[in-house]
């Protein structure tokens, strides 16, 4: 019985050490009047988001986001193909151009140190090699104030 009970525990302890985490991206970053765009993340755990982008011009895009690993057409993006899986510091999504499938661009999403939105977008040529790297920075809407108009 012992053993039966020592098995069960350290089979619990190895299972919530190897759960897989990944940063809380939930929030609104950027902002409509200042920036002329920002995104709200609604995220649950960490298998799915929703994703909505503002835009100066009053337009709006919703995606709901799977991390799965399987390709899927966005509505903010429907020139791709994209997946989406994460790590314990950042969500990272792989665009495929939808009519070739050749890699066209990465996206790695994380949060600075004082909880901005970083997106790194690694760009890829037309036979898939890396070309250029860029990386962004959108503050965190400060609580209380809306800035998605």
């Amino acid at each position: 019985m012992k053993r039966l009970i020592l098995l069960a525990f350290s089979s619990l302890v190895s299972a919530v050490a190897f759960a897989q985490t990944c940063p809380d991206l939930s929030g609104v970053y950027g902002d409509v009047m200042d920036y002329g765009f920002a995104v709200e993340i609604k995220q649950s755990g960490c298998d799915t988001m929703v994703m909505t982008q503002y835009h100066d011009d009053g337009s709006q895009v919703t995606d709901k986001i799977t991390a799965d690993g399987q390709f899927r057409v966005y509505n903010s993006m429907p020139q791709f193909e994209t997946s989406a899986t994460y790590n314990a510091t950042s969500f990272i999504f792989t665009s495929n151009d939808v009519n070739t499938g050749i890699k066209m661009r990465n996206f790695i999403f994380s949060l600075d140190q004082d909880s901005n939105l970083v997106e790194e977008t690694i760009k890829y040529d037309t036979d898939g090699n890396k070309g250029t790297d860029q990386t962004g920075t959108l503050p965190r809407c400060p609580d209380g104030q809306d800035c998605t108009f």
